[in-house]
């Protein structure tokens, strides 16, 4: 039991480290981007679409961990605060697709 739960901490480990490098390379690319004179709209873009991938990782990340990882007497706690970031990133991820599409419309920039 101890080996599944040392190795479930490391793919844990391994999820967020993915979301967080999917984050910060967004971060690289958007920077680059700005270093070679494109639009305001588009690093707007590459960035927020790295942001939301790189959440969806680490929602994945809190998910296991909470649920799978956690046996102690604050997992009601541990569930409800697992619940709350998850309906804040539905809520952000709905806006800002809307955001991006009306972007992408108002000023013809191409889907990234």
């Amino acid at each position: 039991m101890e080996l599944i739960t040392n190795s479930l901490n490391g793919v844990v480990y391994l999820i967020g480290l993915i979301g967080i490098l999917v984050i910060v390379l967004g971060v690289g690319q958007g920077f680059y981007m700005f270093l070679i004179k494109k639009t305001f709209w588009q690093i707007r873009l590459v960035l927020v679409k790295h942001i939301l991938l790189g959440l969806d990782f680490l929602i994945a990340r809190d998910i296991i961990e909470t649920v799978i990882l956690k046996t102690d007497k604050a997992l009601w706690l541990d569930l409800a605060a697992l619940v709350l970031i998850i309906i804040i990133r539905v809520v952000f991820s709905y806006f800002t697709s809307k955001e991006m599409e009306q972007i992408e419309g108002e000023h013809g920039l191409k889907k990234l």
